[in-house]
């Protein structure tokens, strides 16, 4: 025989980010500001690294149910399904958040829950709780870099990636100015031989940025935001643009 004891696991929500445990916090707070009423889960937060490094192997998924991972960057953990920041921002990717907390708020709640989200996470307002840099400035540089960088590439970036390419390269510009970047990428001198020419739009687009800064995107970082754009923006990527063409959906 053997005596197998019960655990009883509380339910939980890991929010995480790239930034750090700090900006992580002020997400999960934007999220628990924005429920109509207490839900029955921990929202808890956890170094992004971490979730990385460890996978499903890390303790909060020992010591909780893990039902979502909810950040600006996927750490990677298979078994639970990860609900991006530009997700919880977007009304066309409602379902993906109701999937999650329809759990323990019913229909009317998550109206509720979804009117309040649109109320506190304008763009802005999730670039100030996800950087320590000054949101209005670092909003208007990026938004000026992405234009440049659709122009030189001639390539639109369609509206439904626009969102999380903005969350993302602010998290980059943070990660650059705190000297925490992302060093590595699987196949790196690959992307460094067959992607030139976009390696150097980007650094062009984001000379003042870098100036300003101080900091230098390294091929890695840009490597990223390649994919970023290629998977999220693979539709729109089809749409070539001449130099007098609109370039950012408004």
């Amino acid at each position: 025989c053997k005596v197998i004891e019960r655990v009883n696991r509380e339910d939980a929500i890991v929010f995480c980010s790239e930034s750090g445990v700090d900006a992580a916090e002020r997400i999960r707070q934007l999220v628990s500001q924005s429920l109509p009423r207490t839900i029955g889960a921990r929202l808890l937060t956890r170094p992004f690294k971490q979730l990385v490094a460890n996978g499903s192997n890390d303790a909060v998924f020992s010591e909780h149910r893990v039902c979502a991972v909810i950040g600006t960057g996927d750490p990677g953990v298979a078994s639970v399904p990860f609900v991006a920041l530009e997700d919880i921002m977007s009304t066309a990717s409602a379902s993906k958040v109701d999937a999650v907390f329809g759990r323990w708020l019913d229909a009317s709640e998550l109206s509720s829950f979804h009117e309040k989200l649109l109320s506190n996470m304008t763009l802005q307002n999730v670039i100030r709780s996800i950087t320590i840099l000054d949101p209005e400035r670092l909003f208007h540089e990026i938004e000026s870099a992405v234009h440049e960088l659709q122009r030189r590439t001639r390539e639109k970036i369609g509206s439904n990636a626009i969102i999380g390419l903005y969350v993302h390269l602010c998290c980059l510009v943070e990660r650059l100015v705190t000297r925490n970047p992302i060093e590595t990428y699987v196949g790196q001198d690959r992307f460094e031989e067959e992607r030139a020419d976009f390696i150097e739009s980007f650094r062009q687009s984001f000379s003042s940025i870098s100036t300003r800064y101080r900091v230098e995107v390294p091929v890695s970082e840009i490597a990223y935001v390649f994919d970023y754009i290629s998977v999220s923006a693979a539709p729109a990527r089809e749409e070539r643009l001449g130099s007098s063409d609109l370039l950012l959906d408004e």
